[in-house]
């Protein structure tokens, strides 16, 4: 007599759940990845634009250098908030993705549990 468990279908099923899912979470970690780099790199960018200002007023301007300096750093401003946002929209999926995988390795375990429980009854 050979033993057959009657959810090893079921099983089967939660693998590829739990499969999908962590593929879900492997992209939602390397995007979120992606936009902290781009949230850095417009800092950076913020930061440099501070610091040619900083520069420029050292010396004598006319005034439509300094506003055009001002206009700049006004949008590498946006462009910061604008990869913020997105950065923290990013996090809210992998923390979703997340927990989705988490569910679905439980649901996994749960299955293989009682598939031992069945293996092990005389």
């Amino acid at each position: 007599m050979t033993f057959r468990f009657r959810g090893a279908r079921i099983l089967e099923w939660r693998r590829v759940q739990a499969d999908a899912a962590r593929v879900a979470f492997v992209r939602a970690t390397e995007s979120l990845r992606e936009a902290a780099a781009r949230v850095a790199e417009a800092d950076d960018h913020l930061e440099r634009a501070g610091h040619a200002y900083k520069a420029t007023m050292a010396r004598p301007n006319e005034i439509g250098t300094i506003v055009g300096y001002r206009n700049w750093i006004e949008k590498q401003r946006q462009h910061a908030a604008a990869c913020r946002r997105q950065h923290d929209e990013k996090r809210v999926v992998a923390d979703q993705a997340a927990g989705v995988l988490q569910t679905a390795m439980r649901r996994v375990k749960v299955m293989e549990r009682l598939r031992d429980r069945a293996w092990a009854v005389p």
